[in-house]
């Protein structure tokens, strides 16, 4: 065996020693030793070893290597390492070396699947299957070992990766790349994918383990809410004895006493024998169990619901069944069991209660026109109620107006009848209206306040309400009961009508104010509910498929967890100024916020989920908000009154499936946001003595002991917008400024309205928040923020705030004692006042009132939170720009937004709200370093403080790249025709920007062949010789569209693995500043990180970036897309030779960054006459002396291509209208050439006669145009029809 090499042996090896070299320099290191050297490429060697994705790097870079000898050479250094070199540490110890195997193996992006896999083992092996959050099935142990199911998922996994990066590795050594084994070596693969299982089964099982840990917790706390809810449930309470009447015979452990008759109301029951029918007429036509609506004297008024003949007619009567009520003695009742009931009601709901049943919707409809109701109002009764949000506010109307009457309901029999209403799961949405409205009627101010309160509660307007209960009333299907209430809906003069305009007449200011918020967010929505707004929604649903977005959106959401974290604690810091504020005494103690409460549920998303949704089932809007919408406010169906088609369908459902991830990770975090704010709000609740049971510390107390009363729609509200605010998607983002908020509020609500607005920028509610952040942090709005906030804190009167609190006291005691009073009391007090409406007019003005008051302590509340929110944004801000700035001395690459990594060079653009940061502490470098600020780096500033340079910008931000771009081609054009055809560029690259949003989902994949596949499918083409139409069009109009079609087609195709259909293959991107082919390298690790390698820059075009001097306005641009290609061949060559030197010089690099700047603009823009005359004298030795390189390079092609050169400067001198002129005559005299290029005047030319003929035809048509007769011509056809009259002459 021989014997191994040593690292001196192998660094004595000259041909080993350059091979390092030149792998240091192609990754633009400058190293001063061959110990150096040899360090580097034992780095990158360890990491292939170690990760999958420096794996593919180094491959594909192996791949990139232009040259044959080059790559052989590296084959055999990268050999010599990995079969003979003794020790790859290098100068690392055994432990440091075993320690960055460790790092580099976990950080690989593929340990997700192993992790991944393991959780999602354990959160349904563990849960053993939990479909419902509450069941049975929490008591039953799963038959298999989660974390034994977790490690062999994650080694199943891992293993197949390791496999598949063994045969990278031997592909890596193969003819196409390193070059020095012929075949593969299947033991060295079986190695790998032993390894990858290993990794697997332990990341398995710390991923299992992490998820059934999850689960537990989940499962505890839903375990303990069960519990709590059968300790409080009455039915359970009654079902454990042998009859009701047993049970009012038992001690209330609440009240000491006996249990009263009304704790049995609402209890569903049946007989104790299963052999006796309770209902002994027609029971197999009812329900299975009754229900305790009253009880008088031991004796129970039983309701039964129809249910065979509840929608179609009963044959025997020709009607339908209606609810019928027997009067039955409590000792022959016995409750049945809680989950019997639920059994039943989910049965019930599910048969007959289904509130968007077709055939009854077309019977309701045909019920209303037989009522003589109008197709327009019917169309609009059913278009307002045919979507589940409109079902779920009225059915939020209909509770919040029940629950009012019921807390203020002065006889407690009714109070639990309206209970009893309210939790009907079988009565329809309009009947448990009718009857609260029949027991309103007893207290009828009481009934005024409950139903204001509602509407202003549910965002629905009166007449939306009414629009739904007729809706809902005629679904019924034309029971004779239900007409007359029909009748009385649709009759304006009706009581019922009257009655609720009068309610709507006392409702107060605030109430006034709210409901008309709610309805403008509702109209917002109906105007992007119309199909044009569907389909641009649809649109931008498929721009945020790709992992890559998905990785961008957990990194933005989880840089604010610092910020909000110090939110939390410096909330303990702002008590006393609280109470301040509320005219009351700061408390004792307090439950402070827990700071790494965000954090923990972010990390713990499954968790989180899972509880938010055991909440939601509450509060209809948080499940709308956390589980029906996703990303920027995306639904995850399509309501019919879109109107959507099948395609729109179609569509939708591809949307659904591409955007699994991006679900996924948008549902978590806003979950995550959702309960670590609710956990706040009780808090904050528990120190303004809000909640005062001494057993809640928290939400999770809250849902353990089934307290969900103790939640209030303001703490949902304001759970819910710390959730979208923590994705950047609140639709007010303005109401965090101190300044200019109303104005951004009002462009993002109107960037929201309007779908064509969407087009362009995709995500308008990312940008207005991102703005708002950056403002606040990033420009000091947070510290004046903080400044005013503070000055108006200062200045609170504790006197007069007192004074104002304990008004407020007194006006709500006078409010409780109104409500509080009997009907005979009322009558007797608006008696003696004269006045019948005196009570009403009374508690609208106290409740105007205390409104008021209450505004003003909620104004100084606010003046308190914006105190502390500034406080923190700068403390922020100053970090950021902190931490930034030290970014970009250790690590900054070339732009702002490039990190130097390694041997990488990363974008991180996309990556917000880094990038900002990143762009302010490079423009405090310029300041203190005294570098010039130019424009460009000013329209860069706009871009990143905006958030205009992530992919959440769409394509606005290309486009108006591409915009800049093109109009100052067309501004130094002076071919009209080139001009007119990059209109239709810029037309036709923004249609393809929008065609490609739909493309999206395929992004990932087409990366991963990239990466995976050969070395051409990285390549780019030049893009002049990708053309669909290549022929030029013969008038103006016909060109813009020529022009458009193609940059359509490369909007789609190119830079794809399938560019090649464009054409062009054969024309490799070429580079302006040196001969190095840029090629991409491993494209796909920007999906699995959200950032990707910088596009190859050889050290010209660093330093090129670095100056801001664009790359891309080098090259002089011609119509012959022949000579443009050479112009840049020959600036590469020369900037290589010339200008790489020099930027790599120490002279150069000591030099202030205005200097370097000047001297590269001069070397490719300036004129010899600026040179000095030593200067001059200097360059004679190489040769003429030019004004620049860019002179240079032409006079080069002039000399050695002087067909293409003559055929440039024919179109350049020559615009088409000329050329139009002189057409007829050139063709009169057979001197009409072909203008396009025909190659040199060369022996392998196959075409040299018609080259030759061609440039003797261009003099002779050059004369002609110079014919002072057709200069002159120009003024007189443009006076007489323009261009395109004269083209048409011309037979153009």
């Amino acid at each position: 065996m021989a014997e191994k090499l040593t690292t001196e042996e192998l660094l004595e090896d000259k041909e080993y020693v350059d091979t390092l070299f030149d792998y240091a320099e192609r990754q633009g290191k400058q190293l001063a030793t061959r110990e150096d050297a040899l360090e580097n490429f034992l780095g990158d060697y360890r990491g292939v070893q170690a990760n999958t994705a420096l794996a593919f790097l180094f491959s594909n870079e192996v791949e990139n290597i232009g040259s044959e000898e080059e790559r052989k050479k590296l084959g055999r250094l990268y050999k010599t390492v990995d079969e003979d070199l003794e020790n790859f540490a290098g100068r690392q110890t055994g432990l440091q070396t075993v320690t960055e195997y460790g790092v580099k193996g976990i950080l690989d992006p593929l340990n997700i699947f192993g992790l991944g896999v393991g959780k999602v083992v354990a959160s349904t092996v563990g849960r053993a299957g939990i479909k419902k959050l509450i069941s049975n099935s929490f008591a039953k142990k799963a038959a298999t070992s989660p974390i034994k199911q977790g490690i062999k998922a994650g080694a199943l996994t891992e293993g197949g990766i390791g496999v598949a990066q063994g045969l990278l590795l031997e592909d890596l050594k193969g003819e196409d790349a390193l070059g020095y084994q012929d075949g593969i070596n299947y033991g060295n693969v079986a190695l790998q994918g032993g390894l990858g299982a290993i990794s697997g089964g332990v990341f398995g099982g710390v991923g299992a383990k992490l998820g059934q840990s999850a689960t537990r917790n989940v499962d505890s706390i839903v375990k303990e809410a069960e519990a709590s809810r059968l300790a409080k449930s009455t039915q359970h309470k009654v079902a454990q004895f042998k009859d009701v009447e047993s049970f009012l015979t038992q001690t209330n452990p609440e009240t000491n006493k006996n249990y009263m008759d009304t704790d049995v109301i609402g209890a569903y029951v049946e007989s104790p024998s299963k052999d006796i029918k309770l209902l002994t007429t027609n029971s197999e036509n009812y329900g299975t169990y009754g229900r305790i609506m009253d009880v008088e004297n031991n004796i129970a008024t039983v309701e039964f619901i129809p249910t065979k003949y509840s929608k179609v007619k009963n044959p025997d009567t020709d009607i339908f069944d209606e609810r019928v009520q027997i009067d039955i003695p409590l000792k022959q009742l016995k409750a049945a069991s809680v989950n019997n009931k639920d059994k039943y009601i989910k049965q019930f709901k599910e048969e007959y209660g289904l509130f968007f049943d077709k055939g009854g919707i077309e019977k309701g409809k045909i019920l209303l026109r037989n009522s003589k109701v109008s197709e327009t109002e019917i169309e609009r009764i059913f278009t307002n109620t045919l979507s589940q949000d409109a079902y779920e506010d009225v059915s939020r109307f209909v509770l919040d107006m029940g629950q009012s009457i019921q807390v203020t309901m002065p006889n407690s029999k009714l109070a639990k009848q309206v209970e009893v209403i309210l939790d009907d799961p079988t009565k329809r949405i309009s009947e448990k209206a009718a009857t609260l409205l029949q027991l309103g009627n007893k207290n009828k101010e009481i009934l005024s306040d409950g139903v204001n309160k509602a509407l202003a509660s549910s965002g629905r307007s009166l007449d939306e309400i009414t629009d739904i209960f007729k809706a809902d009333v005629s679904v019924s299907a034309g029971k004779m009961s239900i007409q007359s209430d029909i009748r009385k809906l649709l009759d304006p003069t009706s009581k019922i009508n009257k009655k609720l305009n009068t309610m709507m007449a006392n409702q107060t200011e605030s109430q006034k104010k709210m409901l008309s918020a709610l309805s403008k967010e509702r109209e917002l929505e109906k105007q992007m509910a119309k199909k044009f707004g569907v389909s641009v929604d649809l649109w931008r649903s498929f721009l945020v498929t790709q992992p890559a977005t998905t990785f961008r959106n957990i990194f933005g959401s989880f840089l604010r967890v610092p910020g909000e974290s110090l939110m939390s604690y410096a909330d303990r810091f702002m008590v006393k100024h609280e109470a301040t504020a509320l005219g009351v005494d700061a408390p004792t103690f307090v439950q402070n916020k827990d700071v790494a409460l965000l954090a923990k549920n972010l990390l713990s998303p499954y968790e989180s989920v899972q509880l938010a949704q055991v909440v939601s089932k509450n509060f209809p809007e948080a499940n709308r908000q956390l589980f029906k919408l996703f990303d920027d406010y995306f639904s995850s169906t399509l309501s019919e009154k879109t109107g959507a088609g099948n395609v729109l369908k179609t569509i939708n459902f591809i949307s659904q499936k591409a955007n699994v991830l991006n679900r996924m990770q948008d549902r978590s975090i806003k979950s995550a946001g959702f309960m670590t704010e609710l956990d706040n709000q009780i808090k904050v609740a528990m120190r303004r003595g809000e909640i005062t049971d001494p057993k809640i510390t928290g939400i999770e107390d809250v849902i353990r002991q089934d307290k969900m009363n103790l939640l209030n729609d303001t703490m949902i509200s304001k759970s819910l917008e710390f959730a979208y605010k923590l994705t950047y998607q609140t639709r007010n983002a303005g109401d965090e400024l101190i300044i200019g908020g109303r104005m951004i509020n009002q462009l993002q609500t109107g960037a929201n309205k309007l779908a064509i607005v969407k087009l362009g920028i995709p995500f308008p509610n990312f940008i207005f928040n991102g703005l708002v952040y950056n403002l606040n942090r990033g420009l000091g709005f947070g510290a004046a923020k903080a400044i005013i906030n503070a000055s108006r804190v200062a200045k609170f009167d504790e006197k007069a705030i007192k004074k104002a609190a304990n008004r407020s006291i007194q006006i709500e005691r006078k409010i409780d004692r109104i409500k509080k009073l009997s009907s005979i009391e009322k009558e007797a007090i608006q008696k003696r006042a004269g006045n019948k409406d005196f009570i009403a007019t009374q508690l609208k003005k106290l409740t105007n009132e205390l409104d008021e008051l209450n505004s003003a302590a909620g104004g100084r509340l606010k003046n308190v939170e914006d105190l502390r929110k500034g406080v923190v944004e700068t403390i922020e801000g100053v970090t950021f720009i902190g931490a930034a700035y030290a970014i970009r001395e250790n690590f900054g690459g070339a732009r702002y937004d490039e990190l130097k990594v390694g041997n990488y060079s990363i974008n991180v653009g996309p990556l917000f709200p880094l990038t900002p940061y990143l762009y302010i502490a490079e423009f405090i470098r310029k300041v203190l370093n005294g570098k010039s600020i130019d424009k460009t780096f000013v329209g860069e500033g706009i871009e990143a403080l905006t958030g205009f340079q992530t992919d959440r910008a769409g394509p606005i931000s290309k486009f108006v790249g591409g915009l800049r771009k093109t109009l100052n081609t067309i501004a130094s054009k002076e071919d009209d025709y080139s001009g007119y055809n990059l209109i239709g560029k810029v037309m036709g690259e923004f249609a393809g920007y929008i065609a490609k949003g739909y493309l999206s989902p395929l992004k990932a994949f087409d990366d991963l062949v990239k990466t995976v596949g050969s070395r051409e499918s990285r390549l780019t083409y030049d893009k002049d010789f990708q053309n669909v139409f290549p022929e030029e069009a013969s008038d103006l109009s016909v060109e813009i569209i020529r022009g458009a079609f193609n940059e359509f087609a490369k909007q789609m195709f190119r830079g794809t693995s399938v560019q090649g259909i464009l054409g062009g293959s054969k024309d490799p991107t070429v580079s302006v500043t040196g001969t190095e082919q840029p090629i991409q390298t491993a494209p796909f690790a920007k999906q699995l990180s959200g950032i990707g390698n910088v596009p190859p820059r050889d050290s010209v075009g660093e330093e090129l970036e670095k100056l801001s001097i664009p790359s891309w306005k080098l090259a002089t641009r011609s119509v012959i897309p022949e000579y443009t290609r050479l112009f840049k061949i020959k600036l590469g060559a020369v900037s290589e030779k010339y200008v790489k030197p020099l930027v790599e010089s120490r002279k150069y690099k000591e030099l202030p960054e205005d200097a370097q700047k000047q001297i590269i603009q001069n070397l490719y823009y300036g004129d010899k006459g600026d040179m000095s005359p030593e200067f001059q004298e200097a360059l004679r030795s190489f040769g003429p002396i030019y004004n620049n390189l860019k002179a240079r390079v032409s006079d080069d092609i002039k000399k050695q291509y002087k067909f293409l050169d003559e055929l440039h400067k024919f179109r350049a001198r020559n615009s088409k209208a000329e050329i139009n002129r002189a057409y007829k005559k050139a063709r009169e005299m057979g001197v009409l050439p072909t203008l396009k290029y025909l190659g040199e005047d060369t022996a392998d030319n196959k075409n040299v006669s018609q080259a030759r003929d061609q440039s003797d035809k261009l003099k002779k048509f050059q004369k002609i145009i110079d014919d002072p007769v057709y200069k002159m011509g120009e003024y007189i056809n443009r006076a007489s029809g323009g261009y395109v009259s004269q083209m048409e002459e011309l037979g153009f």
